[in-house]
């Protein structure tokens, strides 16, 4: 089973795809921000569940960033200071997945959702000790 190093492994490489594909997008191309905000969204996924691990917790088989943010609060409910960025980040995960989702986002709009997971993941990697 995957340790909370682990997610937070896979969380940094959402979080460094959405970086890599935001910063090479110079004709502003809605597909590619899309699929930033979708990175940004699993970061902040993987994040929380990576505090999850950490609390010896079952993870569980959701994308559902307010959900999984009310079982991490169980173990600190300092965590309370997430919900914006987690409110934030919660649309990106349906809306952009599949091609009848008519949605598009602008470029500073990517960058306020790879903002938003970065602030979860660096607040969670504290928690879990592992430095940033």
């Amino acid at each position: 089973m995957p340790g909370h190093r682990d997610w937070i492994i896979k969380a940094r490489g959402d979080l460094r795809a959405a970086q890599k594909l935001v910063a090479g997008d110079e004709e502003n191309d809605n597909e590619i921000l899309g699929i930033v905000a979708y990175h940004a969204h699993q970061c902040a996924e993987k994040a929380l569940k990576a505090f999850l691990v950490y609390q010896h917790q079952k993870i569980p088989k959701t994308h559902d960033l307010e959900g999984l943010l009310e079982e991490c609060k169980k173990y600190d409910q300092h965590l309370m200071v997430l919900e914006k960025y987690i409110d934030y980040l919660s649309p990106y995960e349906m809306r952009t997945r599949y091609p009848d989702d008519q949605f598009s986002i602008d470029q500073s709009e990517a960058l306020d959702a790879i903002t938003a997971a970065g602030k979860v993941l660096n607040i969670l990697m504290k928690l879990v000790r592992i430095p940033s």
